[in-house]
C-alpha cells in the first residue's frame, strides 16, 4: 500500500501518520528518509509510538525503560530524550518490535548531539 494512502487512512482515522512512517518503510522495504538534524529524536519518538500501537498501544506504566523513571520513558516517547542504544532496543523487544530500523535514526541522532548518556 503506498505511504499516500496509509496517511490518508491514518489521518481520517484520527491517528498520527508520522507515528507509523518508519512501521510503514520497514514493512514496503523502503530505505528510510533521514530528517534534518533538528527532527532526529521526533522521528525516532513516532517510530516508537508506532512500535507502542502496533503491540496493542499498552499502558505506559509497563513501558519502563530500564534505569529510567516513568517521566524519562514518557520524554524518550515524546522525543524530548534518547537514550542509549542498548535501553532503546530494550524496551523496543519489549513491545516485539525490530530495533534494527531505528538503529540509523538514532546513530544520526547520536553524531548530531554527542556521546553523552542522554541527549534532547
Amino acid at each position: 500500500m503506498p505511504w499516500t494512502t496509509v496517511f490518508t487512512l491514518v489521518h481520517l482515522l484520527g491517528g498520527h501518520p508520522a507515528d507509523l512512517r518508519l512501521l510503514w518503510e520497514t514493512a514496503s522495504k523502503s530505505v528510510p528518509r533521514l530528517p534534518e538534524e533538528p527532527h532526529l529524536a521526533d522521528h525516532l519518538a513516532a517510530g516508537l509510538r508506532g512500535a507502542r500501537l502496533a503491540a496493542g498501544h499498552p499502558a505506559a506504566a509497563s513501558i519502563c525503560l530500564p534505569g529510567f523513571s516513568q517521566a524519562e520513558t514518557d520524554a524518550v516517547f515524546d522525543g524530548r530524550l534518547v537514550p542509549e542504544w542498548k535501553a532503546l532496543c530494550e524496551v523496543l523487544r519489549s513491545l516485539d518490535a525490530d530495533p534494527e530500523p531505528f538503529k540509523a535514526l538514532w546513530a544520526a541522532h547520536r553524531a548530531a548531539q554527542g556521546q553523552g548518556r542522554r541527549s534532547t
